[in-house]
């Protein structure tokens, strides 16, 4: 994988346990020089001298990691995200273009929790679809609970902390309360994926990778936050925020992205609306795009293909 574009390596990954980055490099560092021991015969490979180069390491420490197999966690940790095909991820990942996915319904319409578990509130049937391939591609052992009234949600348990860790390095928040307390914005690796569409030769190979998961992101918004007032007039509702500024800022760089990916479309900052919607019992400040005739008619003319996916019954 080309190292340019591994968006979260295990260092990284690492630095989302307490103590994960220090641990790794011991780890790492323990390894090296146990290793090297046995094919150059170093005196600084022994237990002992290993220990006494790492800080904070006792020589049983330094034994259980070498001798016992009893590495640190994250190093237990991060071999199990590499058996699931999740770690390193980058452009090059083999399921990338799934993990983009599963990032996008967790940003739009999911929430990661204190211990990183993740839910997805989606209706019955693509809350279905999502969940079977949480299960056979993602290899989460998630569920699917489903409400009286069609609606339900993906409660991902064992797996689904480590794409929760990967997640949040990638910039979704994390945290338990209300979803509203995070002050939402795009996501930094949004920006990222704009970063390498924008970029020279150096990263022209990756370049239609990161288009497809830009148009795979918006997508989602498309399925998970639309009110069809018509069928000549749409709302994209966007995440609450506590204030006016972040709503605002939140509803500017969606509408800045969505004319990134589709210019003929002509949608604007006009489209925001000079109010932002404001719900004075919880507080909250809420930004809406407004797709007119226009715009959808032009969406429809110059991007067939990405229009006719908003309803195709798939996730």
């Amino acid at each position: 994988m080309a190292l340019d574009h591994i968006l979260v390596d295990e260092y990284k990954f690492a630095e989302t346990y307490p103590t994960g980055l220090e641990d790794l490099e011991d780890w790492e560092s323990a390894w090296f020089h146990y290793s090297r021991k046995h094919t150059s015969r170093r005196k600084d490979g022994t237990i002992s001298e290993i220990a006494r180069n790492l800080d904070d390491r006792t020589c049983q420490t330094v034994y259980q990691w070498l001798m016992e197999g009893n590495k640190p966690p994250v190093v237990n940790f991060l071999n199990r995200a590499e058996r699931i095909g999740l770690m390193p991820f980058g452009l090059s990942n083999n399921k990338f273009f799934y993990i983009n996915k599963f990032l996008s319904y967790v940003f739009w319409t999911g929430c990661i929790g204190k211990k990183y578990q993740i839910c997805v509130n989606l209706k019955r049937r693509p809350g279905r679809s999502l969940n079977n391939m949480l299960r056979k591609i993602l290899r989460i052992n998630s569920k699917y609970v489903e409400y009286s009234n069609g609606s339900g949600f993906i409660d991902c348990n064992q797996n689904g902390p480590l794409y929760a860790r990967v997640f949040q390095q990638l910039g979704l928040p994390v945290g338990g309360g209300k979803k509203t307390n995070h002050n939402l914005r795009l996501p930094r690796y949004i920006k990222e994926l704009v970063k390498i569409v924008d970029a020279g030769f150096e990263t022209k190979r990756y370049r239609s990778i990161a288009l497809k998961a830009l148009e795979d992101f918006v997508l989602v918004l498309f399925k998970t936050r639309r009110d069809v007032v018509t069928d000549n007039y749409w709302t994209l509702l966007l995440h609450c925020n506590k204030t006016e500024r972040i709503a605002r800022e939140l509803g500017e760089d969606v509408v800045g992205l969505l004319y990134y990916l589709f210019p003929k479309a002509e949608i604007t900052e006009d489209n925001l609306g000079k109010k932002l919607s404001y719900n004075k019992k919880r507080v909250l400040w809420n930004a809406r795009i407004y797709l007119k005739k226009e715009n959808l008619e032009k969406l429809r003319t110059h991007y067939p293909s990405f229009y006719k996916r908003i309803d195709d019954g798939k996730i």
